[in-house]
């Protein structure tokens, strides 16, 4: 791993929900170097929610699962995580809603 030891956040648009298999792999059970990466979203907000949709393209829908994650290595602890809904007089920033979270150093 290029980080070593040393902990990781990766995140963006992944284009896959929870179901997928490749981000299984990256969420499951550690692998041969003792790494695994966490679900910031998820550990804070554990039942999943039937309108947990990132991806709107510009329509305000939240029906559907998040596509967009921010990922940690245990190195890091998620206290907050949301999905930022704001439109601005039925206007959109993105065509995606921004997953947010709050990590801090795990003890």
């Amino acid at each position: 791993m290029l980080a070593g030891n040393r902990p990781v956040v990766v995140l963006g648009d992944l284009n896959v929900d929870e179901e997928n298999a490749a981000l299984a792999m990256l969420c499951g059970a550690k692998d041969a170097d003792g790494w695994r990466l966490i679900d910031s979203y998820r550990e804070v907000v554990p039942q999943r929610d039937p309108n947990e949709a990132t991806f709107h393209a510009f329509q305000g829908k939240k029906a559907g699962s998040r596509i967009d994650f921010i990922l940690h290595t245990e190195g890091f602890r998620a206290t907050q995580a949301g999905i930022d809904r704001t439109d601005f007089d039925g206007r959109y920033p993105s065509d995606h809603y921004p997953v947010t979270a709050v990590l801090v150093p795990a003890p």
